[in-house]
């Protein structure tokens, strides 16, 4: 089968997002499986760019408005427009989806037509394809995360015109889609609702269990590791879970806990969450228990996750989060909050433990009893077997090309 994935982020160029991990993953597993993909990317060096190995082809183009007469108007036009109140962000929303969308569209048409083509929602890259273009192969349309979701936990300008048209564009898109997919059934129940669609089908993420292999913990060691694997903002939950640290550090001797991610600018009044959280720590007397890493590079992760003793996860919201995929494949348990696609992963009291979202208090009770279970090595055995059972990539590629055959089989019917 020759399959094309659209995807703005690709790694490593463009980074490990949770769409551009998706795209790395599934693209890897589906060649292991004998299909030709194609993985249409960004570039961000003014060159495009064309890479890869076998059967997987990366393409990194650029956004012209060489592309449309549309586009070139709407560029001219854009200082201009950013001026007014009603439409500030209009290079960012929509104008840079408008400019992708339609180097995609063009690449598209210069080639030999694919099988299928899968492509995400948010940020709308196939929304020209389908109005512009009205594109006949089969398109399949990956939920992830659409704006208007994010919005509600980023507060992102709800009266900026720009955005709306692009949470538009992001509708249009999933709703004029072949075929709807999405990583979790509580993702798709949500998107359902929101656009009134009926059927979304559910294919899970999958993870390289090769890459994020188990280890036994060191039974040596003292005291216990817990870390925070993800952006220090507002939406992951880190100020719940500091709220929750100095009522485990009082009940659990020689705790420690790892903050590994990129600093944000989510605390209040747009400022540092790093620095709030550095001046929480210090006013609750608890540092020296506290240790910021920073932001690592992926493959880093591993060994992270292999030291820790358990990986807390307090999001407001997830769709199906790599974060605690990747800890459960190394063996390590996962306490998380009991939103989105967590429940759809953790089995409660099998192989993790789930707390109620917000309430720093749950949460400190529930890092208290895994941390001193005398049953965590068998929890992590449990969440790597999980992850093998039901979300090792080589089961996820072939549920995806079962859903793609029966997508184009609907097509010729």
């Amino acid at each position: 089968m020759k399959i094309c994935l659209i995807s703005e982020e690709f790694p490593p160029e463009t980074g490990w997002g949770g769409i551009g991990t998706h795209a790395y993953n599934l693209s890897l597993a589906l060649t292991e499986l004998g299909h030709t993909v194609h993985v249409v990317s960004k570039s961000i060096d003014g060159k495009e760019h064309i890479s890869g190995k076998g059967d997987l082809t990366i393409v990194r183009l650029l956004e012209r408005d060489a592309d449309a007469k549309l586009l070139k108007a709407f560029s001219i036009a854009a200082p201009y427009i950013q001026k007014t109140r009603l439409i500030p962000g209009f290079s960012e929303f929509p104008l840079r989806s408008l400019r992708r969308g339609a180097a995609i569209s063009r690449w598209l048409k210069e080639r030999e037509p694919f099988d299928v083509i899968e492509a995400a929602d948010y940020g709308a890259e196939a929304f020209w394809c389908q109005f512009f273009d009205n594109i006949t192969v089969p398109l399949v349309i990956k939920l992830h995360t659409p704006l208007f979701l994010t919005q509600r936990f980023n507060s992102a300008p709800k009266d900026d015109l720009g955005v709306k048209i692009r949470k538009w564009m992001e509708e249009y898109s999933v709703t004029h889609a072949t075929r709807i997919i999405a990583p979790s059934r509580c993702l798709a129940d949500v998107i359902a609702r929101e656009f009134r669609i009926q059927s979304i089908e559910v294919v899970p993420n999958c993870i390289d269990i090769d890459l994020f292999s188990y280890k036994e913990k060191d039974s040596e060691k003292t005291g216990k590791t817990i870390i925070f694997a993800g952006r220090l903002e507002r939406n992951k939950g880190v100020e719940v879970l500091a709220k929750a640290i100095p009522i485990v550090v009082r009940a659990t001797p020689n705790v420690k806990f790892l903050f590994v991610g990129r600093d944000t600018l989510t605390a209040e009044g747009r400022g540092s969450m790093k620095s709030w959280l550095e001046g929480y720590f210090e006013g609750e007397k608890i540092r020296p228990c506290i240790e910021f890493v920073g932001d690592v590079p992926r493959t880093k992760m591993v060994g992270y996750y292999q030291q820790a003793d358990v990986c807390v996860l307090p999001s407001l919201w997830e769709n199906l989060p790599y974060t605690c995929l990747e800890a459960m494949s190394c063996g390590t348990p996962v306490v998380a909050s009991r939103v989105g696609g967590f429940p759809e992963i953790i089995t409660e009291g099998v192989d993790g433990l789930l707390f109620e979202s917000g309430n720093h208090e749950d949460l400190a009770e529930k890092i208290i009893k895994i941390t001193a279970s005398e049953d965590l090595t068998k929890l992590g055995k449990k969440a790597r077997r999980k992850i093998e059972n039901t979300f090792n990539h080589k089961i996820i590629a072939e549920k995806t090309i079962d859903l793609y055959n029966r997508v184009m089989r609907d097509k010729d019917a």
